[in-house]
């Protein structure tokens, strides 16, 4: 009987685990790799991220604290691209002036964030967000940058 009960027990207390939105399978940024710079004057100081760990099917916030030896102006943008594996899941661009203060001068440090939807993981893929940061004025590269979710 007191077998019962413990299995009893144990089935209610993880009950709740199945109820809850899927994560990505424990994906988070990568150790070894927090971002990875792949070109443009600017430089990316730091990429943070929320919910931590990322949720298939719902949106991922991400702020980024950079530097801009540039002017970035109020129509500037960053291209977004979501990757799963060798497939292309997802491409906007978002306006960095939405959430940063614009115009940025050269020389300047600044911030800017925005959402995007994540897809459902299909295990064994890495996810990747690629991010082309570009002048409205003259498409000139501002900054890129990388992430993979591992």
């Amino acid at each position: 009987m007191a077998r019962l009960s413990l299995l009893a027990v144990l089935a209610l207390a993880f009950s709740g685990v199945t109820s809850a939105a899927p994560s990505l399978g424990g994906l988070g940024v990568r150790d070894d790799q927090e971002f990875q710079s792949c070109g443009g004057p600017g430089t990316i100081n730091s990429v943070d991220f929320s919910p931590d760990p990322p949720v298939a099917s719902e949106d991922l916030t991400v702020v980024v604290n950079a530097y801009t030896p540039v002017p970035i102006e109020d129509d500037s943008y960053v291209q977004v691209t979501v990757v799963r594996g060798d497939a292309k899941f997802s491409t906007e661009a978002v306006r960095i002036c939405d959430t940063a203060s614009c115009p940025v001068q050269p020389g300047s440090y600044y911030s800017f964030s925005y959402s995007v939807r994540m897809p459902e993981v299909v295990y064994h893929h890495e996810i990747t967000i690629l991010n082309n940061g570009y002048s409205p004025t003259t498409d000139e590269a501002l900054f890129c940058f990388n992430f993979v979710l591992a």
